[in-house]
Formats: C-alpha cells, structure tokens, sequence
C-alpha cells in the first residue's frame, strides 16, 4: 500500500512537472540587454539600478549588468570571447581610449546630433555616442586663487597630493596627459620633481579621492562634477582649483558592440540614455554633467563659466603606449 502511494505521488510530481516546464516553454521570454561598464555605476550610490528600473518599464526586455572594476580593462574583456561577444552595449569609454577601441567592431547608432553640447559633441560619431562629461583639476578644502602647474612642487604638497595611476584609471591618465600638454619635451622632468609630492599612486579614482576626504592630503585630482556630491551631502568645503593653463575634461562614451545579439535593443538604450530624464539622473547619481541642452543653475554652472579647457591632440593617443612606458619609467 505505502509503495503504492509512493508510485501515485511520483506520477503526480512528474505530470506536474511536466506541465510547468511546457507552460514555462510557452512562455514568450523577455530578452535579454547586456551592458557592460565600469562597477561604480552599478554600485549602491550609481545610476544604474535607476537606468535599468526606468528602461525595463518600456523594453519589454531585462537589463544585465556586465561589471568591470575600471574602464580601462574594457578591451581585454571586449577581446575575450566569453565577454565581448555577449555584449550589446559598452557604457564608458572616454575620448583617450578611443583610438584603442576603434579597431574592435562597433555598430553605428543614429542620434540628433544638435542635442550635444560642446566639448562632447567634438567627440560624436556614428558609433561612438558621449553621454556626460566633466571637466578635470585638483580639489581642495580651501578655496585658493588661480594656480599654475608649477606651483605643485612648491614645499608645501610634500605627500600632500592624491591621484590614481595612468596606466590603471582614466582619471590619472587625463592627469598625464595634461602635464604632457602644457610641458611637453619638459614632461619628463616635471614629474620627476613632482613625484614626492604625491600621496603614493592608488589604482583607482575612488582610492585616491577617499584619501582626500579622509584628510590624508590637502589635493586630489578629480572632477569638477564632485563638487555635486559634496553640495548633495551639505559639504560646503570643497572647491575646484583654476588653473591658468586651463584644464583637462573627460567625455564618457558609450557604444553598440559589433557582435551585439540584440542590437536595436542596444540603440534604443543608447537615446534612451540622452533623454532629459536620464541625463539629470546621471548629474544626480554619476555626478558627472549632462551631454544635452539642459537648465543648469547652481556653484557648478559659475565654476564651469570660468573654465578653460585644453585641447586634445591625436600625438599623445597614437603613442600612449609609449609615454605610459616612460610614466612607468621616471616614476619609479
């Protein structure tokens, strides 16, 4: 009798089964977006579980974060297959990394170019899109005049300075290439001088800014968009440091993967990600300003009125590889 019943419960749980894994294939699945980008902006204080909720309610469709602690690794995991070839969309290249990620194979996305704002939209192509942008200096907690570069060796910056290494974050590569600009053929010995001067060389921008805000050093390159998050936080003292041979900035980028699997999906992420919506929440979570003709009030827009941006010449990106080699060499 008990084997009995043990054979009738048997034949239940397995028609049953039977019935979920046929409804379960009946069932239209939602497609799947990947996206790949760099870990903070799908960390806890990032956009993007804000960006994938929002985009979700109107894809009809499931957004996959792909992580990559910075986005300086975006090419070696473009280039290995069990990555590169599953991504749709790649959210945050910036315009240094793009000569090395023109040889992989993007699709082209159309958008309305007399949206951008300048500098980003000196940066726009048909397959590479900006979608914020920044632009870049030392930070401090004392307001301070207008500085030269130079005045970076004075005494006083002994160990008192914070930036992320070139090699391993964009942040201390748009650092390099400043220096580069202004000196030139003098690079070499100007960040041999300026070398004690900094607070060791963290991997990351979140490392070297976090000994900024633990009092550890008294400047540290970041944006002039962080000045956001202290405003959000009621931390008045931070300011943006001028400097009189202008500044560097940092346009953020994103694309269509060319061996994307669901590629009209992807475009629509990327012009969903320039609707105003979208790029007032970048300004509130990445902290970075928007791309597009938007209201902007507040210290942010007076400080950004007053600064003056260096150019971007091709020379540094055709041998990046090279002037990294020698970063590696005179700052050991």
């Amino acid at each position: 009798m008990f084997l009995k019943r043990i054979i009738v419960l048997f034949v239940i749980v397995a028609l049953g089964m039977g019935v979920l894994s046929f409804w379960w294939r009946s069932v239209p699945q939602k497609k799947v977006l990947r996206v790949m980008t760099y870990s903070s902006f799908v960390a806890v204080f990032g956009p993007g579980s804000h960006i994938k909720k929002e985009f979700e309610k109107i894809c009809d469709c499931r957004v996959k974060w792909i992580k990559v602690p910075d986005s300086t690794l975006f090419v070696q995991r473009l280039n290995l297959r069990e990555d590169g070839f599953k991504t749709d969309v790649v959210l945050g290249l910036d315009q240094l990394s793009l000569k090395k990620v023109k040889i992989l194979s993007w699709k082209k996305t159309k958008v309305k170019k007399d949206i951008f704002t300048s500098p980003a939209r000196a940066f726009l192509s048909d397959e590479f899109i900006p979608y914020n942008w920044s632009p870049m200096s030392f930070l401090a907690r004392t307001k301070k005049g207008e500085m030269n570069l130079s005045d970076l060796l004075e005494g006083k910056y002994k160990n008192n300075l914070s930036l992320p290494a070139p090699r391993t974050s964009t942040v201390g590569l748009q650092f390099y290439y400043w220096v580069w600009c202004v000196f030139r053929e003098k690079t070499e010995e100007f960040l041999k001088k300026i070398k004690d001067r900094l607070y060791g060389l963290p991997p990351s921008w979140s490392t070297s800014y976090a000994l900024f805000q633990r009092g550890h050093v008294s400047l540290s390159f970041s944006y002039l968009s962080s000045l956001l998050y202290h405003q959000e936080q009621n931390q008045q003292d931070f300011h943006f440091v001028l400097f009189k041979e202008g500044h560097p900035f940092q346009v953020e980028l994103m694309a269509v993967s060319g061996f994307c699997t669901q590629c009209e999906l992807a475009r629509s992420f990327v012009r969903f990600l320039l609707t105003p919506k979208i790029q007032v929440l970048l300004k509130q979570k990445n902290y970075m300003l928007p791309v597009i003709h938007l209201n902007q009030n507040g210290p942010v827009k007076d400080m950004l009125s007053k600064v003056k941006l260096i150019q971007y010449d091709p020379v540094f990106l055709d041998h990046k590889e090279e002037w990294l080699n020698k970063w590696d060499r005179w700052m050991r």
